[in-house]
């Protein structure tokens, strides 16, 4: 059901740039980064547009890493080679949309009901009346470990079913190593999302309410804090981009990672490993003042 409603919700944006392909190329383009999730999402809307529309070609673009960068970038240019349709991340949809003017199209008045999604996401690709997008996920995020490594070092998994704290993990990271000779966390150097992810978990963000930037907190300091005591003790496998991240815990690299919701697609392409994950809330950050078990980790909108 979700799987069908988020290609219909798609399609709805489809619809908007119908008439512009159907006019000119009969082509839409579309860049997005995960072939297993956002990219699998929108071949089945296309799928679902094409069977009223068969004349119209939609080319699922796969955009791995930066794909806003190369967005401005080619804005910058004069727009050439850009799609018609890109997914964004929420946080940087409300930079776009001030920055570049009337190079997006409001998609409330071709008749889109945004009643029907969260308030909060439609805020952000919102400005003076008009509502530049679609949402597509959120980014709840959790800890996703493999229960047959735990098993291996000697670990019920079971127990770890429960809320815990950074340190519960960096103890565990630490048996796991010792005892099977894995780290247990992939985790992606070249990215921020890691540390964003726990500053979040305390209510944290690393700009202030003026958009100031805020970083001497204490919840990037016990952040970065976190970062260094798994790196020191050999519990962190660091990769370097998305597709190394991805790879080290598919090929079992790593014996977990730190992530949200939408990457249970990119855990499902490997049928081999079916049966071997399991996932507990966010780790908490101890000694932080708002910390919690829950955080965010992207989300993104069409």
């Amino acid at each position: 059901m979700k799987k069908i409603l988020t290609a219909l919700l798609t399609l709805a944006m489809l619809v908007g740039v119908a008439g512009l392909a159907t006019a000119q190329a009969k082509k839409v383009t579309v860049w997005c980064w995960d072939p297993n999730f956002n990219g699998y999402s929108m071949k089945q809307a296309a799928e679902v547009y094409n069977k009223a529309h068969p004349e119209v070609t939609i080319e699922i673009v796969d955009i791995p890493q930066q794909i806003e960068s190369k967005i401005e970038a080619g804005l910058q240019a004069g727009g050439a080679g850009l799609p018609d349709i890109a997914l964004f991340q929420d946080f940087q949809i409300e930079r776009f949309i001030a920055n570049y003017p009337g190079i997006f199209a409001d998609l409330k008045a071709a008749g889109v009901d945004y009643s029907q999604f969260a308030a909060y996401k439609v805020g952000i690709m919102s400005e003076k009346g008009k509502v530049y997008g679609i949402p597509f996920d959120t980014g709840s995020t959790g800890l996703y470990l493999r229960s047959d490594y735990l098993k291996q070092a000697g670990v019920n998994p079971d127990s770890y079913l429960k809320e815990l704290t950074w340190k519960d993990i960096l103890a565990l990271g630490k048996t796991v190593k010792a005892k099977i000779n894995k780290p247990l966390i992939a985790y992606d150097s070249t990215d921020y999302q890691f540390l964003r992810m726990i500053v979040q978990s305390t209510g944290g963000q690393f700009f202030d309410a003026t958009g100031k930037l805020n970083l001497n907190t204490p919840a990037v300091k016990a952040g970065l804090q976190v970062l260094k005591d798994l790196n020191d003790a050999g519990v962190l496998y660091q990769t370097e981009g998305w597709n190394n991240w991805v790879s080290a815990f598919n090929n079992g690299d790593a014996a977990g990672m730190v992530s949200a919701v939408w990457l249970i697609g990119t855990l499902k392409s490997q049928p081999a490993n079916a049966g071997k994950w399991m996932v507990v809330p966010t780790p908490r950050l101890e000694g932080v003042a708002g910390a919690q078990n829950a955080s965010n980790w992207g989300g993104s909108s069409w």
